[in-house]
């Protein structure tokens, strides 16, 4: 006979810490996470963009509560929003040091990932050698440029608003007549 046994282990707990405080609220009592600061801190805390790192930050400082309410006894049982119960004020204790950026990084992170990018080359990659004409300036080949200088022209003698380019760059060159220019046009 033969039996099947399955045996089945615990699934291991993340070792994460779950530190939680309570805090009061005139609605009641919540929980939240002692880690208020991690989108400073820490490197895998992602936030999509500039609108959520702000919220994140409001979060923090609402929860870590740096407003503080403080009694008015003139108008302590004052039910009038004239009189108020009490004033609130800011801490001016933060929990963040000075030297940290408060700043969304987002746009720190793509400009450091397009340089590096850009800063890495393939070992493989060779830069072709250029490799210049003879320029032969014994007078064999005056105009080396002419079919360039030759579009050029054609192109400028299409259009009627740059008549006055086409006179210019011909007095200039001095190689082509207007008749030339129009045996071009009809080919």
């Amino acid at each position: 006979m033969s039996h099947a046994v399955t045996i089945e282990e615990p699934q291991a707990q993340p070792q994460v810490s779950q530190t939680r405080y309570r805090e009061r609220s005139r609605a009641g009592s919540h929980i939240s996470s002692n880690r208020a600061y991690d989108f400073l801190y820490d490197p895998l805390f992602i936030v999509s963009s500039e609108k959520d790192h702000t919220q994140a930050n409001i979060q923090a400082t609402l929860i870590r509560s740096r407003l503080r309410k403080v009694p008015r006894f003139k108008t302590m049982f004052s039910n009038l929003i004239h009189y108020p119960r009490y004033s609130l004020y800011w801490s001016k204790s933060d929990p963040v040091p000075p030297f940290i950026s408060r700043e969304w990084k987002g746009h720190k992170e793509k400009h450091r990932e397009a340089l590096r990018q850009l800063t890495t080359t393939d070992a493989s990659f060779q830069m072709p050698k250029e490799v210049y004409e003879d320029p032969e300036v014994t007078g064999k080949n005056p105009y080396p440029r002419q079919n360039h200088t030759l579009f050029l022209l054609l192109l400028l003698s299409t259009y009627p608003s740059l008549q006055s380019l086409l006179w210019a760059l011909r007095l200039i060159i001095g190689m082509l007549t207007f008749k030339q220019i129009h045996t071009l046009q009809n080919m």
